[in-house]
């Protein structure tokens, strides 16, 4: 019998506690941080000046493989010529 109250007040101390708990206010905060990205112009130099080199690198590799096909060339043409 000493049980069912002592159960009764157990529940009704839970309950206030979780009544009392959702009840309270919290207030939130939110802050939106912003960056702003700028390109500085010495990277767009950067990039500019480094395409320029892989332009003239490659200008100078095709310049190159026209070199060495023409040699074929020019060398088969002198083996079909002395058969």
């Amino acid at each position: 019998m000493k049980k069912i109250p002592l159960f009764l007040i157990l529940l009704l101390v839970f309950s206030t506690l979780l009544i009392a708990g959702c009840t309270q206010q919290k207030t939130i905060i939110i802050t939106k941080n912003t960056t702003v990205l700028t390109a500085e112009p010495t990277a767009a130099n950067s990039v500019n000046q480094t395409l320029a080199n892989l332009e003239n690198k490659t200008d100078q590799a095709i310049a190159k493989l026209e070199n060495k096909t023409n040699q074929a060339i020019a060398s088969l043409e002198n083996k079909s010529l002395n058969l």
